[in-house]
């Protein structure tokens, strides 16, 4: 058998370090710390701009700052607006009810899952999809919905939401088949997430 070489060990692809004197940043990286060997032949004075090279060669190097005239022109604040307390108060109960109003209608369609099954004729294995489908479409578009929010703004997707959820949550019951109840529910669940 013939002798390994590093090439056959990888797979004909070996990456080896190259030599301790070779080595192209070999130099560079011992003037981290600020010392330089003697016998090197880069001197600190080559790595800084021509501004700080006859300096002490241990002052910091600090970049030159631009002169007041030349700064960029930063934006102005943005305008802090004050909520009395009745105005904070009402978004705060606006926003608490639609929570509560969001998890009651969940709790409420549990309850009348039996009557519906007997009225539309359901299979007991499609009932759980009533339930599921406003789950799933929720869970699915509270990401979307955020990101909504961030680009138009909290006040306008919150309205659309709670527009959207009122609409399908009083459109679902005059379904006549069990499928229309599975599709306003998972509609009412996007509603839901945006709010």
């Amino acid at each position: 058998m013939t002798e390994r070489t590093a090439d056959t060990l990888a797979g004909a692809s070996a990456i080896l370090p190259p030599a301790p004197g070779v080595a192209p940043l070999g130099t560079a990286m011992e003037t981290v710390g600020g010392v330089v060997p003697k016998n090197s032949e880069l001197q600190r004075n080559d790595l800084l701009p021509d501004d700080h090279k006859d300096k002490d060669a241990l002052a910091p190097y600090v970049p030159p700052s631009l002169p007041k005239d030349e700064e960029e022109p930063s934006e102005p604040p943005l305008p802090v607006r004050e909520l009395s307390r009745a105005r904070l108060v009402a978004i705060a109960s606006v926003a608490t009810f639609t929570m509560v109003l969001s998890a009651m209608g969940n709790s409420a369609l549990n309850i009348a899952l039996p009557t519906i099954q007997v009225e539309l004729e359901m299979k007991e294995t499609d009932l759980q999809w009533i339930s599921s489908a406003y789950s799933l479409t929720f869970g699915c578009f509270l990401l979307l919905a955020g990101r909504l929010a961030d680009i138009h703004g909290r006040k306008l997707v919150f309205l659309c939401g709670a527009f959207w959820y009122g609409i399908w949550t009083l459109v679902g019951p005059f379904f006549p088949n069990g499928a229309g109840l599975v599709v306003s529910r998972a509609l009412s669940g996007c509603g839901a997430a945006l709010t």
